[in-house]
């Protein structure tokens, strides 16, 4: 803004188009920066990225990164977390998290996606709460409970019969 003698203020005026959430009160814009706008919580459908501010830049690679190797797996990303110690975390649409930990997290991601479509078509759903892979040959998956209305996995065992009390002949 610079004021240009006798009346006129020259202003110039940059829009920010945000790319991603990061934390909880900015936004990342298309060119890499961080703002903060006011009413940034009435925008939808911006991916959550989080971590130490000096990685902004390693969390969008990862992004980006994670969002092609995921493309045709049936899983969509939500948003990447970093944690100050150098932990991933992937945090899906429907709420589900996988946790990839700080070392191979490359190899654990691909092993996943090899082996989770047969573990889902076993179950009938691809919704899980959780993964953990950050086991070095495996991986753990906490599955949502069955949907109300659905098969129960087991009946109710009958009452046992009352000591003295006659059975009943068929």
């Amino acid at each position: 803004m610079r004021k240009r003698w006798p009346d006129t203020v020259e202003m110039r005026v940059f829009e920010q188009q945000p790319f991603a959430r990061w934390g909880d009160k900015q936004l990342i814009g298309r060119n890499g920066a961080l703002f903060a706008a006011p009413g940034t919580e009435a925008i939808q459908g911006l991916p959550q990225l989080d971590g130490p501010d000096g990685a902004l830049l390693d969390v969008v690679d990862f992004y980006n990164k994670t969002l092609h190797t995921l493309t045709g797996s049936g899983l969509t990303l939500a948003g990447v977390s970093l944690s100050p110690r150098g932990s991933w975390k992937l945090v899906l649409v429907d709420g589900s998290e996988i946790l990839l930990g700080q070392r191979d997290i490359d190899a654990h991601l691909q092993r996943f996606l090899d082996v989770f479509p047969r573990l889902a078509a076993g179950r009938g759903t691809n919704t899980f709460a959780r993964a953990d892979l950050r086991y070095a040959n495996g991986f753990a998956i906490r599955w949502l409970s069955a949907a109300p209305g659905s098969t129960k996995p087991f009946d109710k065992p009958a009452a046992p019969a009352k000591a003295g009390a006659p059975e009943k002949q068929a």
